[in-house]
């Protein structure tokens, strides 16, 4: 068939449907509109209908219903999308843009009607089910013929009358306000403009890849090793901060009363880590057998756990787990053997071999508690897990910047750390002989600062284990320019801080931007479009959309439901 007649029997057809749909949507076609009510108003002006609300919520719900999925999150977006489909259609008044009727009905005649939803949160139409054709999200209404793929006006007459709750006039002055709204936020897209040398260097910053030398500096480490755990600092530093200890007792006061009972314990953990599983289980049962015989021997518990066990929590403290009520585990590295033990030891006796998850233990209880003796327990033992959290935290956050300051000055980051641990304070560590034992002990500790190398990472993926907040560490360390460099700051980790300094940098080459400009372009374009829409809007409501006055609950379900 000849092209021009092809084009001839398209416009043909569109024409054809324009009048279908002018005949039925002339005035006085089918029922009349349900009395109008304001979802939302201005100054006593309706804004936003409620006829238009009920509309909007059937066809952008799941299902295109009332389903109960999702209508938390629906409804407020859809209040949200028609005021600022409201701004977008007053402003084209303004700038006297426009749309015609044929625009409209080749819209409809493709089977699709439109939803606003706020301009920054137009993704979430996938989650909703909605179809997202050019410009911008619509509820797919099956008005195609499934067999010819034309549009059947049948069908689409019963879909606006069974999920739209408006007659098929109605239906289609709404579809005028969303096409309306539609080409404002097409003409806004159409401004934004991307350069090659732009797109170019968003992809060489995205696609590059960094090697980063780092050290971390761990608040274990420092509550193990630089905190003053005599009962002389502990009680100075709960009278500087009584308030807080009362308030985090009062949350947690169950774990201790009516009774409690206090517990120590000495752990061995077994290396997942070896070939022969039973050798690495002997190995800690042998270490656990010398810990029982020193304990027989009359050493102090304090001293063995100190010197032996390998929980980092409890060693520090003379392997003290605390005090706790039946059922009521005080510590996150104990486990229901551990309670049990405690619940059926005598006072000063101690336990048989017990094995968890996290090792072999030897437990041991020290006292039963109950009343006031239990309460006054309970908030010491609260008090000091604040002070080693908060004490812990602050040495750690002095430590990095010490060192990422004499990095920058000069020093490699293995001398800074050197020099550090060389100057860190080992409170009542007094006398030589322990002041060389403990700096020692410091080197073998797991958690002590020292240099590594990351795996090659690229921008957005965490640069190593225990980085906090990926996005954040991955900007300052891809905004180092110069190998060698150091971030402006230090990088936060989930229990405690790293410095870390550019080793190796990897750029894409120019056979990777060949392959790949087309798309860049693309996406970079689509989010810069995306960005001056919700700008605009933004704008906008700022300027008109003041005092708006919400006459529905933005929580509740629509009362004016359409029957199905």
């Amino acid at each position: 068939m000849p092209i021009a007649l092809k084009q001839f029997i398209l416009v043909m057809a569109v024409l054809a449907i324009a009048l279908v749909f002018v005949v039925q949507f002339r005035p006085g076609t089918d029922v009349q509109s349900a009395t109008e009510t304001c979802a939302v108003e201005q100054e006593g002006r309706c804004v936003v209908s409620h006829a238009d609300f009920v509309t909007a919520y059937r066809l952008a719900s799941p299902s295109g219903g009332d389903g109960d999925d999702a209508k938390s999150q629906v409804r407020p977006l859809i209040i949200e999308g028609l005021v600022q489909r409201w701004l977008l259609v007053e402003d084209a008044a303004r700038l006297g843009v426009g749309v015609s009727e044929a625009e409209v009905t080749r819209q409809l005649s493709r089977g699709f009607a439109r939803v606003s939803l706020p301009a920054d949160q137009e993704s979430f139409a996938n989650y909703i089910g909605l179809a997202e054709p050019p410009q911008g999200p619509a509820r797919n209404m099956g008005a195609l013929d499934p067999k010819t793929n034309r549009f059947d006006y049948a069908r689409y007459e019963k879909f606006v009358q069974r999920a739209t709750a408006k007659t098929l006039k109605d239906f289609r002055e709404y579809q005028d306000k969303e096409a309306l709204a539609a080409r404002m936020r097409q003409l806004v897209k159409a401004r934004v403009r991307i350069s090659e040398s732009e797109a170019l260097a968003d992809f060489t910053g995205k696609n590059a890849k960094i090697v980063v030398d780092y050290a971390k500096l761990e608040r274990a480490f420092y509550q193990r090793h630089a905190l003053d755990q005599s009962e002389a600092a502990l009680k100075a530093w709960t009278d500087q901060n009584q308030k807080e200890v009362d308030e985090a007792f009062a949350a947690r006061k169950e774990s201790f009363l009516p009774e409690c009972r206090l517990v120590r314990q000495i752990m061995v953990r077994i290396d997942d880590t070896a070939g022969d599983k039973e050798l690495a289980k002997k190995k800690a049962s042998d270490k656990l057998e010398l810990a029982k015989k020193r304990l027989e021997s009359g050493d102090k518990f304090a001293d063995v756990a100190r010197e032996l066990s390998e929980d980092p929590q409890s060693a520090t403290s003379g392997g003290q787990l605390g005090c706790f009520a039946p059922g009521k585990l005080a510590k996150p590295n104990t486990t229901k053997a551990l309670d049990d033990a405690a619940l059926t030891l005598a006072k000063g006796k101690l336990s048989d071999v017990i094995e968890s998850t996290f090792g072999l233990h030897l437990v041991r209880l020290d006292a039963v508690l109950s009343g006031e003796d239990a309460e006054r327990e309970g908030k010491r033992e609260t008090a000091r897990e604040l002070y080693s959290k908060k004490e812990g935290e602050s040495r750690a956050a002095e430590a990095s910047k010490q060192i990422l300051a004499a990095v920058k000055g000069g020093k490699t980051l293995a001398a800074a750390i050197e020099a550090h641990l060389a100057e860190l304070t080992l409170p009542g560590k007094a006398d030589a002989e322990a002041s060389a034992k403990a700096r020692a002990a410091l080197r073998g500790d797991l958690g002590c600062p020292r240099v590594e190398t990351s795996e090659e990472f690229s921008l957005g993926s965490p640069p190593f284990a225990g980085v906090e907040n990926p996005a954040d560490a991955g900007r300052l360390l891809f905004g180092i320019e110069q190998i060698g460099g150091l971030p402006n700051d230090v990088l936060k980790l989930y229990d405690g801080y790293a410095v870390a300094q550019l080793k190796e940098k990897k750029s894409p080459t120019t056979k990777d931007w060949e392959e790949k400009r087309d798309e860049s372009i693309a996406r970079m374009r689509e989010a810069k479009q995306r960005d001056a829409i919700v700008a605009y809007v933004h704008e906008l409501r700022e300027k008109h959309a003041k005092n708006l006055t919400y006459k529905i609950a933005l929580r509740e379900e629509p009362k004016n439901k359409a029957a199905k």
